[in-house]
């Protein structure tokens, strides 16, 4: 098994040549040696130009609380623009065309934990929705679903209670990986 970050930068990085690149990205976005992906594709200036950061819930650095909105900012030391898409209001959570405009296409490289309540599955969702309105491409790096991705439980959230936590039916523990949930409501909503 490897990790989706390990697959981008090795075999796929073809996926990124001469792009202007996107990152949605978390504390947890490291790939098999614990070296975070950000500092892999500022590494590979040469090749790509990473030029706008997302933040999902916590922001990419992990520094705000449980439920707390997140400014969008400018990242240090790298100085791109990182914004948040965990804010005050719904129209928060997505990102907008200027933000879109920045990038060529959008690298997801987020920690699920497995179940329908952790909002990161979300948080790519709306980006791969947002993207697909501005024709820009999504790379998801896949990561193993932490709680066996095997096992489903739990009932589907029905249609009239989406939520930031169930924006799609799914069960409570979907038994997916991020990148297979992805896959999953990319082809199905």
């Amino acid at each position: 098994m490897r990790l989706g970050a390990d697959v981008l930068l090795t075999d796929q990085r073809g996926l990124l040549q001469g792009k202007k690149v996107g990152l949605l990205a978390h504390p947890a976005s490291l790939d098999s040696r614990g070296k975070h992906l950000l500092g892999l594709l500022l590494a590979e200036k040469k090749d790509w130009q990473v030029t706008a950061l997302f933040g999902p819930e916590h922001g990419i650095t992990g520094e705000s609380l449980y439920m707390e909105p997140v400014e969008s900012t400018t990242h240090q030391p790298s100085g791109l623009p990182a914004f948040s898409l965990y804010g005050k209001t719904l129209k928060s959570l997505s990102p907008k065309k200027n933000m879109l405009d920045l990038i060529d296409c959008l690298v997801i490289d987020l920690q699920d934990v497995g179940t329908r309540y952790y909002t990161y599955i979300w948080t790519a969702t709306l980006c791969m929705e947002a993207c697909a309105k501005y024709k820009k491409p999504v790379i998801v790096c896949d990561r193993p679903n932490p709680i066996n991705g095997v096992t489903v439980e739990g009932e589907l959230n029905e249609k009239g209670y989406a939520s930031f936590v169930g924006l799609y039916p799914v069960p409570v523990r979907h038994g997916m990986t991020i990148g297979e949930i992805a896959h999953f409501i990319n082809d199905v909503h």
